[in-house]
């Protein structure tokens, strides 16, 4: 897998030579407030194609009305991708896990992976595979946006909540797609052919003023069954 920044935008481009003609976007580092729209990330190419470093740090105008900074380092490898993102809060006030994040990985460009129905989209539930189709019961919300809980509470069953992995399956069944995160507060995805993305969304918890959280993730394409995906995941995440 390859990876590649984007300067206009806060997309990490992901290729692989495997699947040519496709591409698929991440987003990671996101809003930092309600309505302010990153800009001015600055990208470091550590290794062409394979390892990239990137950081935003907020003019003053947005400091005031955003309070965050994001760094944070994204590295390929064969079938991977892995990312790290640091949040750091510049305000004077507590940040709180309501003002998260979506780490959010794009099919657009990627017409095997497009899954209007959510039939080809796994969220990991009471220890088994169930796509999003059976999870909601075939009832989509108009914008045709589905968010699941994880399992994170203490002493909470794992058959009421989901792991913090999601899966798509490409149309021919020989591909699969996952995004896990360690830190992961939720699951979603959106079923619209624009994007057709999957999210592992982090729960950064209360971060102090002049503090900071870190979450850890990995993008998996694997030519390969969607249980091997899954013990990937369990190696890599574990408990």
């Amino acid at each position: 897998m390859n990876v590649f920044s984007d300067s206009d935008h806060s997309f990490v481009r992901i290729r692989d030579d495997r699947l040519p003609g496709c591409e698929w976007l991440l987003q990671l580092p996101e809003y930092g407030y309600a309505g302010v729209t990153l800009g001015g990330v600055s990208w470091e190419e550590v290794e062409a194609g394979r390892r990239l470093r990137y950081t935003w740090r907020p003019s003053d105008d947005l400091r005031a009305t955003a309070g965050v900074f994001y760094e944070g380092e994204i590295r390929a490898s064969e079938d991977d991708v892995s990312f790290r993102v640091r949040r750091a809060n510049l305000s004077s006030a507590d940040w709180s896990s309501s003002q998260g994040s979506l780490f959010c990985l794009r099919s657009g460009a990627a017409a095997p992976f497009h899954d209007l129905d959510g039939v080809r989209t796994y969220a990991l539930k009471g220890g088994m595979f169930q796509s999003v189709c059976q999870l909601v019961n075939a009832r989509f919300a108009g914008h045709r946006m589905c968010r699941f809980p994880v399992r994170s509470a203490p002493g909470e069953e794992a058959a009421d909540a989901c792991e913090r992995l999601m899966a798509k399956i490409s149309r021919d069944g020989r591909w699969v797609l996952g995004i896990a995160t360690d830190r992961c507060g939720c699951l979603s995805c959106n079923h619209q052919p624009a994007v057709s993305c999957i999210h592992s969304n982090p729960n950064w918890g209360v971060v102090r003023p002049g503090g900071s959280a870190e979450a850890r993730g990995k993008v998996y394409l694997l030519n390969s069954s969607i249980e091997m995906l899954r013990a990937r995941y369990e190696a890599d995440f574990p408990g």
